[in-house]
This record gives structure tokens, C-alpha cells and sequence, in this order.
């Protein structure tokens, strides 16, 4: 299986070469010669270091003293035997005193640099052209990655000028350091992203992933290095500054015996040059072997993985993934093949016969599905932006063609129900539980960072637990209700089957719920059966000694929800109450029906004195731009209160209480909109609104130039 490198920056390898406070960087490219059974020549800083990638055997340190995982390193030789996975966690990275491109970056690279220097005149002043020197790219028209590489930047602000030569007079004007020096000083806002297309560091792989191996010549035994060991020992002995010890082609002991400008250059872009070519070759070292099975880790497509678009779905626990079948079956089918051999007793070719040709037998079917139920897999929704991107999950088997997905799990993942994707990685046997336990929602569900709740519940279910607290009558029914029960089962009977009473309307209830007992309690179908599924007193719960619901018939908004689900993670089976609770809201917003705002609550008069002070300030010939903002930010805020203020008060509480739409949202689309447009920063206000509409001019202006700077960022993002 053919595998390709990720493109990572700088900030990415800094993050997979650094933990515990430990600064992974190799500076020494003498492990190289290593010596049958002592293992003698490894250095400190080198591609076998001990202190970063721990022992190179998998079930012993060096020396042969510690013949298990251990905590601490040997006292003997040094080295730490490390688990699997902590071993192949252990990356490190090699500095190099220049940037360099990678290749396959370059299209994105050049639409970025054109972007920066769209309004620019950019002479080119290379000898016989582009094509003539290979100065081009695909096309003669377009510069090439060695125009980058070699050529000196030359920025004139009073001409708004870019110079492109590739006679060098000035070493530090030239290439992606030149450009970084030009970028920083007149074009400061692309500078952060630029550096992102670019490296000043080597993701170098752990040393599990490119493992040494004995052979012998002569009669004599020693150990063979991987390539990519020898590929990573070169790039430290020419690129390495600090690769100094014994060293005559260290990189500034090689730059010091040039004595022009334009040698060094050219010798720099050599070594990016150098660079990109072995990366072609590191690309194919990483196919898929079955001697190094770990490298599957770390491909493009992972054997055993799936990808479809999810659907939600109300019946799966947050901990549970419904793959269709047809998936599921080409990502177990080589378990379930050693499954009815280990398990039903068939034979090697009698299991693959049954898997392949009756694949959708009946009998065959029902053992496939005792087996795939009992997988976990990795379930991945890109962009991965923290660890709660990725979560370990029971496999269930859904007849569908999408994934289907628990809607609990849509926060973390910042996922949605309009196309998104997900990725599914079926867990090895022999490592599933591990990760369940350390990666599943059932055990993750509060923010480290922030020690707030990862799961929350969604607008739907919120908006049937409101409906299902709420409590309707006359205000003397409130008072006194006329409706008593001493038996649940009969209240339930009423409600959901006979259907004489409603869930809201007020009873008085004494009797036993499960473990609660309840006196002369004033209340309503709804808050009981939320009670029962909860096995506390819902007026009574209470999370860091404040109670969820502070007054007698007080329904659930999205501040007690979010109490609730904090009481909730606190019990036991938090997962199986949650999802019950969950259904119950449901089927409650299912009765209730869905309820909008008509156009004549949702619109107010916007035209106030504070905005025709706006229009002033923002069709002002005489000021700048930079006044015009000053001013328009400091009466912008006042005219959003005042807009707000003439919204009735019966909106503003049940936008409080349902928690779906934020009152801002509302006031936005009643206002024009104020837009500080494009680099130059140019302030614009809007004649119309999102409610009654924008002229073709305004549209362009809201919908176009106010994205334009998030278009340039997705532009430099891989995949965006």
C-alpha cells in the first residue's frame, strides 16, 4: 500500500517533537555504523538517540537488563523500553539555518505570492528569460521553484515594485528569507501565513518505524540501517548547522569557503533542492510491509477505514457509531474471517469461501453481526483541531448507506447534518479496549482546559425538555390543580395512552418513583417522567449547592440544560440517562410541533437618530478612513442598544429561555451592517438589512470583500 508524507508546518513538527518539556532536535549524524550486539555508536542528539526514541529493541533495553516496559531507564545503558504506542509517539525534528518549500506545495505557495503582490509591477530580471534557465514552471509564463530558491527580492514601496533577479549582490535578500524581510515590512498582515507554506524544520520518525536488522558479510555480522535512517543521518551532516563535530561539509563550514554571495545562495537552494528529492524517496520507504505493520499509522489510506456522510440519529448512545453494512463488512472482514475459525471452528478456506460467496446469507449475516458488534473503532472529522476530534466507539451495524451518528457528539467534533464527512478506523483486537477506555465519550466528556461539559444537548432536544417542564393552566389551577394520582402507571396511562390529560397541565402526585417518594407534590406529567429518567427530584437537583430550577414550576432553559448535563456526567450510567432523556424530548418536540416568529415580532424600525449620525460620519467626504472608524466604532455600539431596546420583552424571554438563537442575531439582521472591508481597511456601511434586503452593490460588499481575507487564509490551509 503506497503511502505519501503529510504536509505539515513549522508549528506542526514543533508539536510532534516536543513533550514533558523535552526538546526532541537531533544534531548528530554519526549513527551510522552501528556494531552487532553492544550497539556501540550511538550519540546523543543522533538518529537512535536513547533519551528520545528509547530503546531500538521492543522487548529489552541495549544492554539486555530490563527485558519488559519500564517507567525509568536502564541503569546500565541508558535506554527505556517503551510501550508500542509510546514508542511510536516519539518523534523528533532536525533545524535547518534556511527555509525550504516542499514541492507539492508549491501551486498553493504561488497563488499566495501572486495574492500578496496582486497590485505590485514585478520585473523579472533573469538572463534569456525563464524557460531558457529553468527559472519556469509547468508553464513558461510562471515563475518556478527555483526562481524561489535562487533568485534575490528586490521591493521598492515608492514604485510598488518587485524585482526578481538572479544576479545576487545582497545574500540576505534573496529567496524565502528575502521575501520574508519584504513581507514583513510592507505587506505585514500575509506574513504569518506565508511562514505556514513554508519549513525551517524535518519531521524525523521514530525509530520503531525505520528499525535496523541484522546481516552478514564475510563471516562477520553486523546490523543493516534503514534508508530513511541514512536519509535523515545526511540531511543532518550537509543541512545541520550544529552538526559540527567531525564535519567538513557542516553547513557553515562549507558556506565560509565561498567567497561570493551568489555562490552561498546557490549552494543553499542546492540543499533545498537536495531536500525535496529525498522526500520523493522517504514517500516510497514508507509503503506498507508486513514486517513493519506500524507504518499503516501513519499512511493516507489506512487499511481497514471507512468514510461516508453522517446522519443523525436519536436511538445510539453517545458512545456508539451505526456504519452501514456493506462498510462494516469490507473493514471486518479480515477479522471475521479469523473469527469463525477461532470462534465457529471453520477452516481457512471454508471461512474465506463463506465471506466472500455468501457473503449475504442469512446465517452468515448474523455471525458477521456478533462479531462487528463487539469491534470499537476511531471515528475522525477533520479538520483534527484537538484531541476530542477523535473518538473511539462501539460499532453498530445500521441498513443505510450513510453513517449514522449520535447528535450528542456534534460540539467536539464541530460537526453538522448538511454533508459532513467522517472517517472510521477500525481498532486492532489487540489494543480496542485500551483505547476505548482512553478515548471514548463515556470517559471524556469535560475540556481540560476549561473543566466545561464536552457533550451538551442540541436545540431539538433542549427545546423539548422546555416544552416537557412547562407547566400550562389558569392561574387558580396552578394554585390549587384539581388533578391527583398515587399510582405513576396510571398517571402514565392518561397521558400516553387513554390521552385524557396533558403532560403540562398541573397535578398534585404522592407516592414512590423508583427510589424517590414524593408528598402532596405539585407538578405535571412531564417533570415526573424526567424525574424518573433522571432517579432524583427534578426540583431538587442541585450542582455546586445552587439548585438547576430556583422557582415552583420553572421550566428547563439552555442555563439549568446545561446544570443538568453537569448533574447528569456525576452519576452513574450517565451515557444510558442521557440518551433516554433525550428520546423522551423528542418525541415531546414531535407533539408539540415546531413553532416560529412571524415577520411582524422579528422586525423593528431601525432608522434611529444614532444611525443618521452613522450615515454622517460613514458618507463624510472630509474624514479618513481610519477617523471613520475611530467614530463609527465608538456610536456603533450605542445604535445596537437602542435597536435591541425596541424588541418586546415576551421575544427576548423565550429567546432566553430556548437558548437556540442569540439576541444579537436578531438585532443583526434588523440592522445595517458595518463592514471594515479588505486590507486597506476601508469602513462601509450598509443602506439595507438581511430582512428587507441589500442592493446588488451591498450584496457584493457583505457577501464578497467582507470574506475576501478568508479566502487568502483557506487558500494556505492543505485541503481546506
Amino acid at each position: 500500500m503506497a503511502v505519501s508524507l503529510e504536509l505539515l508546518t513549522d508549528e506542526d513538527i514543533l508539536d510532534y517533537s516536543r513533550s514533558d518539556g523535552q526538546e526532541r532536535v537531533l544534531t548528530e549524524y554519526r549513527d551510522i555504523n552501528l556494531n552487532f550486539g553492544s550497539l556501540k555508536g550511538i550519540y546523543h542528539g543522533g538518529i537512535y538517540d536513547y533519551e528520545i526514541f528509547g530503546s531500538p529493541y521492543e522487548d529489552r533495553c541495549v544492554c539486555g537488563n530490563i527485558k519488559q516496559v519500564s517507567k525509568e531507564p536502564c541503569p546500565e545503558c541508558g535506554a527505556r523500553v517503551f510501550s508500542t504506542e509510546e514508542a511510536l509517539r516519539r518523534f523528533a525534528r532536525i533545524e535547518f539555518p534556511f527555509y525550504y518549500l516542499n514541492e507539492l506545495r508549491y501551486e498553493i505557495f504561488l497563488d499566495y505570492f501572486n495574492e500578496i503582490f496582486k497590485d505590485t509591477k514585478i520585473t523579472i530580471n533573469i538572463l534569456g528569460g525563464l524557460k531558457r534557465n529553468g527559472y519556469c514552471g509547468k508553464s513558461s509564463k510562471k515563475l518556478g521553484m527555483k526562481a524561489f530558491d535562487t533568485c534575490q527580492f528586490d521591493y521598492s514601496a515608492k514604485k510598488n515594485e518587485l524585482t526578481i533577479s538572479e544576479i545576487i549582490t545582497d545574500e540576505s535578500k534573496c529567496s524565502y528569507e528575502g521575501l520574508i524581510k519584504i513581507i514583513e515590512k510592507h505587506f505585514p498582515g500575509y506574513l504569518l501565513n506565508f511562514k505556514r507554506l513554508i519549513n525551517k524544520y524535518y519531521l524525523v520518525l521514530p525509530s520503531r518505524m525505520r528499525p535496523f536488522h541484522p546481516a552478514r558479510y564475510g563471516g562477520k555480522t553486523s546490523l543493516v540501517i534503514h534508508k530513511l535512517s541514512i536519509w535523515y543521518s545526511t540531511l543532518i551532516r550537509f543541512c545541520c548547522a550544529d552538526a559540527n563535530v567531525g564535519n567538513k561539509q557542516n553547513y557553515n563550514e562549507v558556506m565560509s569557503r565561498f567567497k561570493t554571495p551568489g555562490e552561498r545562495v546557490r549552494y543553499t537552494a542546492l540543499l533545498r533542492a537536495l531536500i525535496n528529492s529525498g522526500k520523493r524517496q522517504v514517500t516510497q520507504l514508507l509503503n506498507t510491509s508486513k514486517k513493519n505493520k506500524s507504518r499503516e499509522l501513519y499512511s493516507v489510506r489506512v487499511k481497514n477505514s471507512a468514510r461516508a456522510p453522517i446522519v443523525p440519529d436519536t436511538e445510539l448512545a453517545v458512545d456508539e457509531l451505526g456504519v452501514p453494512r456493506h462498510l462494516a463488512y469490507e473493514m471486518c472482514r479480515e477479522g471475521f474471517i479469523k473469527y469463525l475459525m477461532e470462534k465457529n471452528h471453520f477452516t481457512n478456506k471454508a471461512a474465506k469461501t463463506v465471506t466472500h460467496d455468501e457473503w449475504d446469507n442469512p446465517e452468515t449475516q448474523k455471525l458477521f453481526k456478533e462479531y462487528a458488534e463487539q469491534q470499537i473503532v476511531l471515528v475522525n472529522r477533520q479538520p483534527t483541531l484537538h484531541e476530542y476530534s477523535i473518538y473511539a466507539m462501539k460499532l453498530r451495524l445500521v441498513d443505510q448507506d450513510a453513517i449514522a451518528y449520535p447528535i450528542e457528539l456534534c460540539g467536539p467534533l464541530n460537526a453538522d447534518f448538511d454533508g459532513d464527512t467522517v472517517s472510521v478506523i477500525l481498532c486492532p483486537e489487540e489494543v480496542k479496549e485500551d483505547t476505548y477506555r482512553k478515548m471514548s465519550p463515556r470517559y471524556n466528556y469535560i475540556y481540560k482546559k476549561n473543566l466545561k461539559n464536552v457533550f451538551e444537548f442540541n436545540h431539538e432536544t433542549l427545546n423539548g425538555l422546555a416544552c416537557a417542564t412547562e407547566v400550562k393552566g389558569e392561574p387558580e389551577e396552578l394554585k390549587d390543580p384539581r388533578h391527583f394520582y398515587t399510582d405513576y402507571v396510571e398517571l402514565l396511562k392518561d397521558v400516553e395512552v387513554n390521552r385524557t390529560l396533558d403532560y403540562n397541565t398541573p397535578i398534585v402526585f404522592t407516592g414512590s418513583i423508583g427510589d424517590v417518594k414524593y408528598k402532596n407534590k405539585k407538578t405535571t406529567y412531564g417533570r415526573l417522567r424526567i424525574s424518573k429518567i433522571l432517579g432524583a427530584d427534578l426540583d431538587e437537583i442541585k450542582v455546586g449547592g445552587e439548585k438547576i430550577l430556583k422557582n415552583p414550576y420553572e421550566r428547563i432553559n439552555a442555563k439549568s440544560a446545561a446544570m443538568l448535563m453537569t448533574y447528569l456526567q456525576s452519576q452513574p450510567k450517565a451515557i444510558e440517562k442521557a440518551n433516554e432523556l433525550q428520546k423522551y424530548a423528542l418525541k415531546v418536540v414531535s407533539l408539540a410541533g415546531v413553532v416560529t416568529f412571524d415577520h411582524s415580532t422579528l422586525y423593528v424600525d431601525a432608522d434611529t437618530k444614532t444611525y443618521k449620525k452613522v450615515r454622517e460620519i460613514a458618507d463624510s467626504t472630509e474624514l479618513t478612513d481610519q477617523q471613520k472608524i475611530i467614530l463609527l466604532t465608538d456610536v456603533w455600539g450605542k445604535y445596537e442598544k437602542e435597536v435591541e431596546d425596541e424588541f418586546s420583552s415576551d421575544l427576548k424571554q423565550e429567546l432566553d429561555m430556548a437558548g437556540r438563537v442569540k439576541m444579537s442575531s436578531i438585532v443583526a439582521i434588523n440592522m445595517p451592517q458595518l463592514i471594515i472591508s479588505g486590507v486597506d481597511e476601508v469602513p462601509k456601511v450598509t443602506k439595507g438589512n438581511l430582512l428587507e434586503g441589500y442592493s446588488e452593490s451591498e450584496y457584493l460588499v457583505h457577501a464578497i470583500e467582507n470574506r475576501s481575507l478568508q479566502s487568502i487564509k483557506q487558500s494556505g490551509v492543505e485541503k481546506s
